[in-house]
């Protein structure tokens, strides 16, 4: 919003305003209080905590400059002492430093994820400019670092330091960064601007900004976008600009009432994308479900006797379309239950049969490929009309083949005496195989049907459906109360807002109070009705199948005889 859209005839003295959005503020940490915990709305809660945070602090003067070491020496020259160097030792700065007022001298790193974790203030490189890999891992998850520090000035005045501008890409400051910054300090270096450097003064002149320019030399700057320019050198002018707050006081009070109004519209949003999806929908769903069919549904149906239905199921499907002696194997491998030796045993000798095929099957076709060969190089040998055509290449090519095939013959008639082993001990084992695996597999779908038995009439003694969705229900319960205090608080303001709000925001205060409102985290009630429902168990929990037949697989139908080499 404009700067230019308030009303200031209108608007009441500084302390006045203050007093009046220091009073929001206290029933704004209620509200964080109930919302940082819940996983659901964690950046709109990082969001409040530095609305919160900003109110407390005095001006903050966003420093900009395309000259790195000049930015940093500018802040140390404000601070009078060496702070900014450490930046320097190895790089360029790469995030975001506020530098505030602070008795214990420390840097506090808030990392995206909402973690805040403090540092000795030596450690500051670390966060903000080294070029180690740790600290390159370190920077990538970082938002922005405070930097504490016991200094007279930052009691009045609080130094944003940000990357550098760059003079060959355009230029791009955070917008959380901007909206955060009361001035903009703009260290210039030419009185020509890159065009990136102008883009980035008309975005700053649409968010309320008029920048002030500090030169090395005094400048004199004809339809300036500056409201003024100071030479560097003119340090007691600038201590004045940075301790001069009357006249953004209003500026400052407008910002942030703009700021919770954003966030207001922001959290409303987002609640009501979260209740239409899960978990919330979902649960509230299984609830209303259960409260309305109760008759003809079951309060609970055991999540055990779906397991144990799913399992054996498979095992059925699986046994029954075990046709070829591979699939057999495959089911006696991937069943859990089946632990005998004699069965495993049988699996390690079919693996060497279907290799040993696989094997002489290839062999066979090279055999077969060569003789073929062999053949038409003999043929045309002896033909007189392709005898010119049969050059050297040809002859050579015929002795090699000849003296290739009976190494490829013997290769094949042992790989044939090979399988013809492997398959006499297949052919032998399997009639006791395929009667012992059905009797194990008839053994593990009796034990299923047993524990589908012992579930019939008894409450599972694990949480239920209906208590699970309970249970998730009531991870909403912070936004639920959060709803239940900008319900009783927002309102309660609405009077006094002509004071100290725009017309503008006066008519989105009001469009938030009715969304806030209407959001539909009435699932208490829900929740109160389903604990009151009994318990009525289902007590028809039976397996479809409980004994399968013997093994489709037969000696006839295995087709195991691997045919003598043609030689």
């Amino acid at each position: 919003m404009k700067i230019e859209q308030t009303n200031a005839e209108n608007m009441p003295i500084y302390e006045q305003q203050k007093q009046f959005f220091d009073n929001v503020i206290k029933q704004l940490k209620d509200l964080y209080q109930l919302i940082k915990e819940t996983s659901y709305v964690k950046h709109s809660a990082q969001i409040l905590s530095i609305i919160i945070d900003d109110i407390k602090q005095p001006k903050k003067v966003l420093v900009l400059s395309s000259d790195s070491e000049r930015q940093a020496t500018f802040i140390n020259n404000q601070l009078q002492r060496p702070l900014m160097p450490l930046l320097l030792e190895k790089g360029a700065v790469v995030s975001v430093s506020i530098i505030r007022a602070g008795l214990e001298e420390r840097l506090d790193a808030h990392f995206l994820d909402g973690q805040v974790a403090s540092f000795d203030l030596r450690h500051l490189a670390l966060f903000t400019s080294m070029a180690s890999e740790g600290a390159h891992l370190l920077q990538e998850a970082l938002d922005y670092v405070d930097v504490f520090l016991n200094e007279p000035l930052l009691e009045h005045v609080s130094l944003i330091d940000v990357p550098a501008m760059s003079k060959e890409h355009a230029l791009f400051i955070p917008p959380s960064v901007l909206r955060r910054a009361d001035d903009i300090y703009w260290l210039l270096e030419e009185i020509d601007m890159t065009p990136s450097e102008k883009r980035l003064l008309k975005r700053l002149s649409k968010m309320g900004f008029q920048p002030l320019a500090i030169s090395k030399e005094p400048l004199t700057i004809e339809e300036s976008p500056f409201r003024a320019v100071i030479a560097e050198s003119d340090t007691a002018k600038i201590q004045e600009t940075l301790l001069e707050n009357e006249q953004y006081n209003k500026i400052r009070i407008v910002k942030l009432a703009d700021r919770l109004l954003q966030w207001l519209e922001r959290f409303y949003t987002e609640i009501s994308n979260l209740l239409q999806r899960d978990p919330y929908l979902e649960a509230r769903q299984q609830l209303e479900h259960e409260i309305t069919q109760l008759e003809q549904v079951p309060s609970h149906d055991s999540e055990e006797f779906d397991a144990l239905k799913q399992h054996a199921g498979r095992v059925v499907t699986q046994y029954m379309n075990a046709q070829t002696l591979y699939q057999v194997v495959q089911f006696i491998k991937h069943q859990s239950f089946i632990k005998e030796h004699i069965l495993l045993e049988f699996v390690t000798v079919s693996n060497d049969y279907l290799e040993a095929v696989h094997y002489y099957r290839r062999v066979q076709q090279q055999y077969n490929e060569v003789k073929v060969e062999l053949e038409t190089l003999e043929r045309k040998s002896r033909s007189k009309l392709m005898l010119n055509l049969f050059t050297k290449e040809h002859n050579e090519r015929l002795q090699r083949i000849r003296a290739e095939l009976p190494v490829i013959r013997a290769q094949m008639l042992d790989a044939y005496k090979r399988t013809k082993r492997y398959e006499e001990a297949v052919i032998e084992a399997l009639p006791l195989i395929a009667q012992r695996l059905q009797e194990v597999v008839n053994a593990e779908l009796a034990s299923l049907s047993e524990r589908v038995e012992a579930i019939n009439y008894a409450v599972p003694s694990g949480p239920t459906k209906r208590f699970k969705a309970i249970h998730r229900l009531k991870r909403f319960d912070g936004l639920c109360e959060a709803q239940a205090l900008l319900n009783q608080f927002l309102p309660t303001i609405v009077p006094m807002t002509k004071q100290h709000l725009d017309a503008k925001q006066q008519l989105r205060l009001q469009a938030s109070i009715a969304n806030i409102a209407s959001l539909p985290l009435d699932y208490v009630k829900v929740i109160d009705e389903a604990l009151q429902l009994p318990e009525i168990v289902a007590t028809d929990y039976t397996l479809s199948q409980t004994v399968v037949d013997a093994l489709p697989l037969t000696i006839e139908s295995l087709q195991l005889t691997v045919e003598k080499p043609v030689i």
